[in-house]
Order: C-alpha cells, then structure tokens, then sequence
C-alpha cells in the first residue's frame, strides 16, 4: 500500500500532505521539478521517488507535514490528483484552515499521550485536511461553472440513495447521454456516480454504526445494499468490516440500549 505525504510547505502519508509557510524551495516528483513558495502545499507517495531542498538564497524553511495510509487516504490522494489534473502541487492561498487543522492534530500528541479518545480526534483532523486539499485543487471551478445537470444528479443521489440508482436510470431521468453524463460528473465532482453513490451510501451506513446497535443486516438495507454486499463494499472503501468498524467506535450509553447483535 502507498504512504503518502501531505506538505503545505506541509508533508503527509499514504502518502505525505505539507504545508510550507515560509522560503522558496523545489520540489522533484514523478520526472517534473515544481516551484514551490510560501504557502504552497503538495501531496504526494512517499514511495515514489522525490526530492525536495531549499533555495540556496534562503537557507532554511518551515515545514508542517503528516503521513497517511489507509484504503480511504488512498482515495481521496486519487481524488485529489484528478482533480488537479495529476500534480502534486497547489496553493492553497489564504487557506487558514490548514495552520488551524495541524496545530490542533500536534496539539493532541504534545504531551506524549494517547488514548482512542485522541485518535478519533485526529482521525476527523486527517479527513478535514485531505477534503480541503481536494478543495483547494478545484477551487478554479466555480459553481457557477458546473453544469446545473451535475449539481441535479448529486442532489438526486443524495436524496435517493436507498433506491436502486444505476446510469442508464440517471441518464434517462436527466435526458442526457449515460457516456457523456459520466463523464462531466467525474469530472466536476471527482467521481463516477457509481462512486459518488457508494459513498453517500457509506457515509449514512458509518453513521448508524457509529450511533446505534441496529442489526447489520438492518444497516445494510437502510442504505439499499444486501447484507453480504454491504459488507463487501465496505470492505472496499474502508478496509475494514462493517463490525470491526462498529466495535471500534459504537459505545452503547446504558444496559438498555444493548450491544449490537449482529
């Protein structure tokens, strides 16, 4: 599995995201070399090779970074390059949120200490960072720029998860070509609507698991799956099982709510 790195001039891994707030640097990744100034970030597979300094002129940097790894970091790096139109690197511009997002992941760790309290913190911390990074690649398009189609198709899925969505299905709804509407949506969101559909799926199934005992089978039919469906493509997404993922997170608040049973 990839670690990537997140720099901004900020470093991160399944891959590394970082940060850089100050001093002209370069970065050398995947044959190309990038200029990169105060404010810049970059993202990229630690794995790969690449090759990062400072400008001699400058002497020295100030760098905030974190690795990331993960079936879910991998995806959202995939989301990101495409959205970027396969570079590493963007500028974030007056992004604060990423100086806030990691002093408040440092400040968890500060003391030395770690309980699952801190790592479920840092793990919304590490989400907030990757989706801004996904942002701030497609920043240069507006809204008013996305096709008012692609803006309905979201609204739809969003709104009609549980159904049995497929392309042909949207493309019939929306009177646009099944290729050609796959296409656009992909590429102002960042996903097929297969993709955009299981994750809307996901998101609510994650959020039952999380606050609630209801049997999986119950979950699994709550967001249009089967039960052994359900519990594949979770695997897919999240690479882990809808229990394992449950146990990790799901603390019944008195005997009476029960564990879960399933």
């Amino acid at each position: 599995m990839s670690v990537l790195a997140l720099f901004v001039f900020f470093r991160a891994v399944p891959g590394n995201i970082c940060y850089r707030h100050s001093c002209s640097s370069s970065l050398t990744y995947n044959g190309a070399t990038h200029a990169l100034q105060p404010g810049t970030l970059f993202w990229l597979d630690c794995q790969r090779p690449h090759y990062y300094c400072t400008a001699p002129e400058t002497g020295h940097w100030h760098v905030l970074w974190v690795h990331l790894y993960g079936a879910t970091a991998q995806t959202y790096y995939e989301t990101f390059l495409e959205q970027n139109q396969g570079s590493p690197v963007v500028s974030p511009g007056l992004e604060d949120s990423f100086s806030t997002l990691f002093g408040s992941l440092f400040e968890l760790y500060r003391s030395g200490g770690r309980t699952p309290r801190d790592d479920i913190q840092a793990s919304g911390y590490l989400t907030q960072l990757m989706a801004s990074c996904i942002r701030c690649a497609g920043k240069t398009v507006s809204v008013q720029q996305i096709p008012h189609y692609v803006s309905g198709i979201r609204e739809y899925i969003d709104a009609h998860y549980r159904d049995d969505i497929t392309l042909d299905h949207l493309a019939q709804f929306f009177s646009i070509n099944k290729y050609h509407l796959q296409k656009l949506f992909k590429r102002y969101t960042g996903f097929s609507p297969n993709e955009y559909l299981a994750r809307t799926r996901l998101a609510r199934a994650k959020h039952l698991l999380r606050t609630t005992g209801i049997p999986m089978i119950q979950v699994a039919e709550e967001v249009g799956y089967t039960a052994t469906y359900f519990d594949s493509i979770f695997r897919k997404y999240e690479g882990i099982t809808p229990r394992t993922y449950r146990k990790q997170w799901y603390k019944p608040e008195s005997p009476a709510e029960g564990a879960p049973t399933q």
